[in-house]
């Protein structure tokens, strides 16, 4: 009697990152959202918040605000610990609006594993 071993173990692999690479791309898409509300935005336009954009990859992606204040406005104070923003123009935006959004969504990472991954 034979026995036949067959090896799927690439075809399992490539669907296993075509899976994962899903759920990244719906998460970095929800963080982006969140963080679109959260933004600081001037009373003269909102450059910030338009200089926000998603760079895909395969199995990575980023989020960035392409403003050279960007990381100050994020942080909320310059690099040394001065000229603190303590307002902001409109209500619901603030400091940290890229890694609060991120907080927010890791938290609830397993629902969107559920999701995606079959």
């Amino acid at each position: 009697m034979a026995v036949k071993i067959v090896d799927n173990s690439s075809k399992f692999i490539k669907e296993a990152e075509k899976q994962i690479n899903l759920v990244l791309a719906s998460i970095t898409t929800d963080i982006y959202r969140l963080s679109q509300a959260q933004v600081p935005v001037s009373e003269g336009g909102g450059h910030l918040q338009s200089s926000g954009q998603i760079v895909p990859g395969h199995l990575k992606y980023s989020i960035k605000y392409n403003k050279e204040y960007a990381s100050y406005q994020h942080r909320g104070m310059r690099r040394d610990g001065t000229h603190v923003v303590r307002n902001y123009t409109y209500p619901g935006k603030k400091a940290h609006f890229l890694s609060d959004p991120a907080d927010t969504i890791m938290r609830n990472k397993e629902s969107y594993l559920k999701r995606h991954i079959k």
